[in-house]
């Protein structure tokens, strides 16, 4: 039975059925509203819908608007991994608005949380300009989605969608991860096994069922790689941040905090930097106070050498003080 939200009404439809002339109707919208490098064909969802699978569930999302067909959406749940991955999502034009989206991708998460054995769900989105679900740019989506408990892992994620695999990208993609139980950071290995899933089971066996064996054997090779230069990024890292006010970032990075040997040296060169920056405008406050005698000159020393021990001690504190200095 249609679930009703002021003038919104939702349905959800399971897979492993004939696909009805109520869902192809939305699934014609999708195609209709999404931009061609990011659109799945509409056979393969069709036959997606209507097949057995043994490893998926698949769970196609429509909303209504007043009786107008309004939105799309398709999840695919991996119960074995806990794991529901929001795939084809897309808005009618005419009626399109960020609020549609966000009421669309919450009801699908509450019905999958109400239905399924699931504890993370999943949302890729394309760095690119080809972005079309609301309208909206790739990074006004993350950030979309973070109004509804989405967080990025800061991590270069390249989306292994099959038209755009090829392509090389000046900017990483943003995987889009919410536990439900609310943790802003994710365990290395879990977060590998979901790109794992992610790469071979979600997207290769997808292009083996539907694309040439030449194009199989091509594409296997390309998402081996990227997955090797994933697990090679994360490293010793044990612990991943999750973090959403980090959207507009371009490089991301993980979290310092949880970082061993290799990340902290990195930061301790920006320690020195920051240090530095403090200390030569002192040292040039200090000469140009020759002139005015040791008066002068030695409180203002005493309260550098305070400033910079301060800087030392206190994280926090050292960043006012370099941006003050700046």
């Amino acid at each position: 039975m249609p679930i009703r939200n002021l003038s919104l009404r939702f349905k959800a439809f399971r897979g492993g059925r004939r696909v009805t002339k109520e869902l192809l109707s939305f699934i014609n919208l999708y195609a209709d509203n999404t931009h061609p490098q990011l659109r799945t064909k509409v056979e393969e969802l069709i036959d997606e819908f209507e097949s057995a699978h043994e490893a998926k569930k698949v769970l196609h999302i429509c909303c209504y608007q007043n009786d107008q067909k309004l939105g799309f959406l398709t999840a695919s749940i991996y119960e074995e991994s806990k794991l529901c991955i929001f795939d084809e999502c897309a808005i009618a034009r005419e009626l399109r608005s960020l609020p549609a989206f966000t009421a669309l991708t919450d009801f699908g998460e509450r019905f999958v949380e109400e239905n399924y054995n699931v504890e993370t769900f999943l949302v890729e989105v394309s760095s690119t300009s080809k972005q079309d679900v609301g309208g909206v740019s790739g990074p006004s989506l993350a950030r979309l989605l973070k109004v509804i408990g989405f967080q990025l892992a800061l991590f270069k994620y390249e989306m292994p969608h099959a038209p755009l695999a090829f392509e090389k990208k000046k900017k990483p993609d943003y995987l889009m991860i919410k536990d439900i139980s609310g943790k802003s950071f994710i365990s290395k290995d879990r977060l590998v096994e979901i790109i794992k899933l992610i790469y071979f089971t979600h997207y290769r066996e997808w292009i083996k069922r539907y694309e040439s064996e030449s194009y199989y054997a091509e594409y296997s090779i390309y998402v081996q790689s990227k997955f090797e230069e994933i697990c090679a990024e994360l490293g010793e890292v044990n612990i991943i941040q999750l973090d959403g006010d980090n959207i507009i970032r371009n490089d991301y990075v993980l979290s310092r905090k949880m970082e061993k040997k290799s990340g902290q040296t990195s930061e301790n060169h920006k320690f020195i930097i920051n240090i530095l920056m403090v200390v030569f405008p002192a040292i040039i406050t200090i000469i140009s106070g020759v002139q005015l005698g040791p008066l002068i000159i030695i409180p203002i020393a005493v309260l550098i050498i305070l400033v910079v021990i301060l800087a030392m001690i206190f994280p926090q504190l050292r960043e006012k003080i370099v941006k003050a200095f700046q």
